[in-house]
């Protein structure tokens, strides 16, 4: 393999890094402190193993499906902590997991939207 080919695939599995912790911040706020490292661990292992699986070509994951998961994961659940008064300073593990799911779900629905479109036509 080139150096080049290798910083590639250094530099996909980095950032499949960055925007998995993206996703997954608000989540880390809302549960106990002790959570908080095990989430953060969590992300940073499954984070890291979907983007060795992206850089090996293993699965396909565009970049732009990956950052439309992260961006929308993280706002849909900011704005879901705040619908429900959940206070992001003291930990709320059970409302915040069952909220931050159904915002990765709208995450994962809004990554996909292309392909939905691309089937209805």
């Amino acid at each position: 393999m080139a150096l080049p080919d290798t910083f590639e695939r250094a530099g996909i599995v980095l950032g499949t890094l960055l925007l998995g912790i993206i996703a997954t911040s608000p989540l880390a706020s809302v549960t106990t402190n002790f959570g908080t490292g095990v989430v953060f661990t969590g992300t940073l292992v499954v984070a890291g193993g979907v983007g060795w699986l992206v850089a090996t070509d293993r699965i396909r994951l565009s970049y732009t499906r990956t950052w439309r998961f992260a961006i929308v994961t993280m706002l849909a659940s900011l704005a879901l902590y705040e619908l429900a008064n959940l206070d992001m300073r003291e930990p709320q593990p059970v409302e915040g997991v069952a909220l931050w799911l159904v915002a990765a779900a709208l995450g994962a629905l809004a990554a996909g939207y292309d392909r939905v479109l691309a089937r209805l036509r």
